[in-house]
């Protein structure tokens, strides 16, 4: 079982959907190699109710990732020491369990190439309440569409 491949948490994930259950909170996997700032948010998210794992860079992201915990939410640096950054993690982690949401951080002013596995985009320095506006907004359930008319609702054929 490579690192590089997250598919064998597929099958736990139709077992576990993110997000699903509504009696655990929200789990959020925080990659980033500014331990500090890190910590702090983590922190402040976890003083918020959610539950988060930490990780300092992709390779220990995709160690954790790699025992089969579920996650909601990937916040994570674009700039990442290593052999990958963010943008990389994303993509795996998105192509592993579409389901789950990502946060991207930088001190750039843009997402750098292609970011179609980007949620949002937060630039850095990021306040707590940058983070906690962002998170809450990301993992908000889909608003459930009204019911179409049809037969179960009074325009059956008569």
């Amino acid at each position: 079982m490579g690192f590089h491949d997250l598919r064998h948490i597929q099958a736990r994930f139709q077992a576990a959907k993110p997000g699903q259950d509504i009696a655990r909170p929200a789990r959020i996997l925080f990659v980033d190699d500014q331990a500090v700032m890190r910590e702090l948010l983590a922190e402040h998210l976890r003083l918020q109710g959610y539950d988060v794992v930490e990780a300092s860079n992709a390779f220990q992201a995709l160690t954790i990732l790699s025992s089969g915990d579920i996650f909601d939410l990937l916040i994570t640096d674009i700039d990442l020491p290593g052999d990958f950054g963010g943008l990389e993690l994303a993509r795996m982690v998105k192509e592993a369990v579409p389901a789950t949401r990502v946060i991207a951080l930088s001190a750039s002013a843009r997402l750098p190439g292609r970011a179609d596995a980007i949620d949002r985009f937060i630039g850095k320095p990021a306040t707590s309440q940058q983070i906690r506006r962002q998170v809450g907004e990301v993992l908000r359930p889909a608003p459930i569409p009204p019911p179409s008319k049809g037969r179960f609702h009074g325009d059956a054929p008569r």
